[in-house]
This record gives C-alpha cells, structure tokens and sequence, in this order.
C-alpha cells in the first residue's frame, strides 16, 4: 500500500514539471485520432519562443485572451512565449500572436513553490499583444459555461504525448471522455491526493486520456449545438489509466473570474460553433 502511494505520488510530481504533464504542464492525448482541420477554431498551441517548442494548450475566448492552465504560465515571461491560433499542425498555424501579459488566478499555488499545493486554481489567462480578427472561421473563440454547469460527456484536445513518457504530437488529436467526478472524489482522497468537485472535475475513458503536453488545453462540451469550455488540463496520474482519470480545472466555477479579468477584446455572439 506504501509502495502504490509512493508510486502515485511520484507520478504527480513528474506531471507537474513544465516538462511534463498529467499533474504538469501538458498532458498530452492517448488514444486519440487526428482532428480535421480547423474543427475546434479556438484551440491554440501555446510556444516556448525559445526552444521553439509547444508545451501546452489553451483556449481563444474572446478577440484578445486565451485561458489555459496556470501551472503553464507560472514563473514565466510574456516575452518568452506566443500562441499559435488556427492550427491543427501547431508549428503550421494560420497566425502567431505575441503575447503582452500573463494573469494566474491569485488563488493559484504553484509545486515548484511549495511542495504541498493542491493544484486548486490552475487557471491563467493570457493576453495576446494584438487584436484577432474573427472574421475568419479558421480562427473564432469558444463558449464560456454558466456558473454551475456540469456535463455527463465531453472532448478533449491537445498536442501532447500520444503514450505515458511517449511521443507528442505535432497534429492536434482528439478524445471523447465521460464525467468521472464521483470516482475521482472517492479515489483521489485514498491515495492522498486532492479532488474538489467544487472547483475541479474529471474524465475518462478506456485506453482514451490527456497526457503530458496538453496541460491547459480545453475539456470541451456541447449544449445547444455549441462547445463550451467545461475544463482545463490541469493534472493526472498515469496517461491512459481509466481508473485513474485526468483531472482538469472546473471552467463554471471560475466564469465570472475569467470575464472579470477579460476587460480587452470582443466577445462574439455565438462562440463554440466548430467547423464541420
């Protein structure tokens, strides 16, 4: 028993680095296929501009920001990251943006700061340098969740590692995913992990996950013909373990937070309409 939760323990802790993802920066997806072009036109790729490399997703939500995890944005510099919009090849995307500031939730404790963080919070937004024209459908914005909404299934998209310590993706692939939150809210307590179903949420599904790479990137689901932003990649256990699901930031519960923050930019009218 001490020797599963060590190795539990030790698994989250890899998964938080930035380096890593299933508890770090950016699961990256198991089990999944590869999404026609520009179906989900607010995905992005967020970049290292200095190693020229994608570490994590996020989310356009309006003209100017994107929202991604917060573990993703932590410690860093505006200046030393882009987001690339409209791809489903991240290093071919339709546009790249600088970005002028970074906004972690102030609730947020970051691992690398202090060991006993419960990665509540992991939410960030990133404000791009310049205005994004949302004429073009390659590029839109998606929908924000109502306070309180749930989902039962969802979709999750990224470009990360395709097995647990494997290979990412340059192609963005997807998953379909159900709601775990009433395992994750038994399970995660007995390996002395937090779950808050206030704030956070789950899903799984056999063989399917996000791993590291696709941290921040969004938990989407459908209501009235429209994907809404339900979760964030925020942290797992191992890639692809469907008794362990992912666990990603609850989006409804921080709505008001990310329109609070999203003083720039125009929100558009219908959002989360994919491209057929």
């Amino acid at each position: 028993m001490v020797r599963a939760l060590l190795t539990a323990a030790l698994a989250v802790a890899a998964l938080l680095s930035p380096a890593t993802a299933h508890a770090d920066p950016g699961p990256r997806i198991v089990g999944g296929t590869q999404v026609k072009a520009n179906r989900y036109p607010w995905m992005v790729a967020i970049i290292d501009t200095g190693r020229k490399t994608q570490f994590c997703g996020g989310s356009l939500v309006n003209s100017r920001w994107v929202v991604t995890a917060a573990h993703c944005t932590f410690g860093r510099r505006a200046t030393g990251i882009a987001v690339a919009l409209g791809a489903t090849d991240w290093r071919q995307p339709v546009r790249t943006a600088a970005v002028r500031r970074l906004v972690d939730h102030p609730g947020y404790v970051d691992p690398k700061e202090n060991r006993g963080s419960r990665l509540l919070n992991d939410i960030s937004m990133i404000e791009l340098a310049e205005e994004i024209p949302l004429d073009d459908r390659r590029i839109q914005t998606i929908a924000l969740p109502k306070p309180g909404t749930g989902f039962f299934s969802a979709v999750a998209a990224g470009w990360g590692m395709t097995t647990y310590q494997g290979k990412a993706s340059v192609k963005l692939l997807e998953v379909p995913l159900l709601n775990q939150e009433l395992l994750c809210t038994r399970l995660y307590p007995l390996l002395r992990l937090t779950f808050d179903p206030r704030v956070q949420t789950c899903a799984a599904a056999p063989g399917k996950d996000v791993c590291k790479g696709d941290s921040g990137g969004p938990l989407m689901a459908a209501f009235s013909g429209r994907m809404h932003l339900v979760g964030v990649v925020s942290w797992g256990v191992v890639c692809g373990d469907q008794s362990k699901p992912a666990v990603y930031t609850k989006v409804s519960a921080y709505t008001d937070w990310i329109r609070s923050v999203a003083r720039t930019g125009r929100w558009q009218q219908n959002p989360g309409i994919p491209n057929s």
